[in-house]
């Protein structure tokens, strides 16, 4: 199912609506807290830099060896990800096809 081009480039929300406007979708409201969630992440990734990595070695006993800080994301700026679970065909795959469409 190709989403309109529209509605993708603002985000896997709109996408959704659109599918579920032209009646490609029935309306699920599990779905669309999926979307909601989903376009909520893709707004916070939108022009999101991640800090880059000292270069303390990337070798495999440097790696090991490596300390972690005790608190790695003090401003709480680094987005967080999203676990989508549920029955088989229940459009999970369909709603993570929008939000990757959607991040060209």
């Amino acid at each position: 199912m190709d989403a309109p081009a529209a509605p993708i480039a603002a985000g896997p929300l709109p996408a959704y609506r659109a599918m579920v406007a032209d009646g490609r979708l029935v309306p699920d409201p599990a779905q669309s807290l999926a979307a909601e969630r989903l376009q909520a992440l893709w707004a916070r990734l939108r022009g999101y830099d991640p800090p880059s990595r000292p270069a303390n070695g990337n070798g495999l006993l440097a790696r090991l060896l490596r300390r972690k800080p005790v608190d790695e994301d003090p401003d709480g700026e680094r987005p967080h990800g999203l676990y989508l679970v549920g029955d088989v065909g229940r459009g999970k795959s369909m709603l993570m096809d929008l939000f990757f469409a959607a991040a060209d």
